[in-house]
């Protein structure tokens, strides 16, 4: 069983404002939806979601089945979220692509 050093709130406040940064970031994607913001927005969140998911799936041990299904979701999502955006924004390209090209013949 692994274990966790003491709390330290410097560490939890630090990941408090990440967070929080990270967050708004989302937030201006969503309602600005311009297609390098969203970009940037995904890839920023796999970039803190993939390490993240990483540890909690590698320290799942110590928990009931109940919270490694919750973790499990809760650390998934995001990552699921943030790739199918990026998969979405290209094929978006693509037909964006595809339309200028007809035009233009």
């Amino acid at each position: 069983m692994t274990k966790f050093p003491p709390y330290n709130e410097h560490l939890v406040r630090d990941l408090g404002a990440l967070s929080l940064g990270l967050t708004t970031v989302l937030l201006m994607a969503a309602v600005s939806p311009e297609r390098r913001l969203v970009r940037a927005a995904a890839v920023g969140c796999l970039a803190f979601t993939v390490p993240h998911l990483i540890f909690h799936a590698a320290h799942l041990g110590r928990f009931d089945t109940v919270d490694v299904v919750g973790q499990l979701i809760s650390q998934v999502a995001p990552v699921a979220v943030s790739g199918m955006i990026l998969v979405l924004i290209r094929q978006s390209n693509r037909q964006s692509t595809s339309k200028r090209t007809h035009h233009k013949e």
